[in-house]
């Protein structure tokens, strides 16, 4: 059985599907993808059977992937459907061109317009690996959370993030602080959910404070870590993107410390201090027997709320602005 399927339009989709199918397969991803140009019209039901038998449905967005989705024939629409309706894992891949539709045309079926739910990626030919390395990542996410959206069932793919974020920003009324902490936070770039979420904090208002290391500091850890880190982009990079951020939102603030980050820090803090939450999730050094994705959520009633929180504000506040 393959790991993924592939879905694309064949009007540009096609090459990007045969490379990342070899991409996939470099990394011991076994993905199918029906190649037969001269395919005729008629829709095939050995790729329905292929969908419903494949863990992962990747679809490959580029512009006007998504134009003739409100035809009654059209084959990516039918293939998109069956995927959400057998419960795949759905990654939508965002090429160079791409965006959402603002305004859905009403021929265009609900869980097509639904789509954009899913945890996207961004195809970014600079940082191709990186880019698949964060495809494989969705193609091994266990299970899929059922949401329901004007009466639709819709499966998405788990995504521990996201997930903890939607818990604890349901009431974003309520929130008023975000700190953030990691090496690079380069991967925040490469979502289209964490880039949204960023947005969506900014423009209600949430203080976010970014917390990253320089360079030479993130390099050396780099070299330190047990389990290879995955580097979407180079670290100087990243500090551009946060700092351009910081230029757009004025509630957006950001520290570039040489003191090193020994994990990846989110804390929520609302109005009601008794539901802040935290996630911690470590990085592994050296010899650490840690497991490799050691991860743990606290709330302000643990003493490990306090302690990583009072780290993040001694950083903070010995860290010049720079």
């Amino acid at each position: 059985m393959h790991d993924a399927f592939i879905s694309y339009r064949r009007e540009k989709g096609f090459a990007i599907a045969k490379m990342l199918r070899e991409l996939l397969k470099a990394k011991g991803i076994s993905a199918y993808v029906d190649l037969d140009e001269l395919r005729s019209g008629t829709f095939d039901d050995k790729l329905l059977t292929a969908i419903k038998t494949t863990p992962a449905f990747i679809l490959i967005l580029t512009p006007s992937s998504l134009d003739r989705c409100g035809e009654d024939d059209d084959w990516l629409t039918k293939e998109a459907i069956t995927a959400i309706d057998s419960g795949r894992n759905i990654i939508p891949v965002l090429c160079e061109g791409f965006s959402w539709p603002k305004h859905w045309d009403d021929s265009v079926p609900e869980k097509i317009r639904m789509l954009s739910n899913f945890n996207s990626v961004y195809m970014e030919y600079r940082y191709i690996d990186a880019t698949v390395d964060t495809i494989i990542e969705y193609i091994h996410e266990d299970g899929a959370d059922e949401i329901v959206v004007d009466e639709i069932d819709v499966v998405r793919p788990k995504d521990d993030i996201r997930g903890f974020f939607n818990k604890h920003l349901q009431d974003i009324e309520n929130v008023v602080a975000v700190d953030l902490a990691f090496h690079a936070g380069s991967v925040w770039h490469q979502s289209v959910d964490r880039l949204d979420t960023i947005q969506t904090l900014a423009e209600a208002g949430v203080e976010i404070r970014v917390i990253v290391n320089t360079p030479e500091v993130a390099t050396f850890l780099e070299r330190h870590t047990r389990h290879k880190l995955k580097k979407y982009m180079p670290f100087e990079e990243a500090i551009e993107r946060w700092r351009y951020l910081e230029s757009v939102y004025e509630n957006i603030h950001v520290k570039v410390t040489d003191i090193p980050m020994m994990r990846i820090q989110y804390t929520i803090r609302k109005k009601d201090s008794s539901k802040d939450a935290m996630r911690i999730k470590y990085y592994t050094h050296g010899v650490s027997q840690m497991e490799k994705n050691y991860i743990q959520e606290y709330d302000s009633s643990d003493y490990q709320y306090e302690l990583y929180r009072g780290e993040f504000d001694y950083v903070w506040e010995h860290t010049e602005d720079n």
